[in-house]
């Protein structure tokens, strides 16, 4: 979506985004929330690059790459 985007640290998240594609914080502090906001609005190219990166990781996880994989672990397993 072009939006940079700001989340709590979980295994899911970090799973799949690296630190230049989210801007992670302390889910205990609502100032830490607020000052990772005040730092994408004050670096706009900083956002920018940040969900750019973000969305390059999306990409990789697109349905049409992983029903690549998915496909091929079902061929695997029948044999094929």
């Amino acid at each position: 979506m072009g939006v940079p985007s700001i989340s709590f640290k979980n295994p899911v998240v970090t799973r799949y985004f690296p630190d230049d594609a989210v801007s992670y914080v302390d889910p205990a502090s609502a100032q830490n929330l607020a000052t990772a906001m005040l730092a994408l609005a004050k670096d706009p190219e900083a956002a920018r690059k940040q969900a750019d990166r973000a969305s390059e990781v999306m990409a990789e996880l697109s349905w049409a790459k992983q029903k690549l994989i998915y496909l091929d672990v079902l061929d695997r397993m029948a044999g094929k």
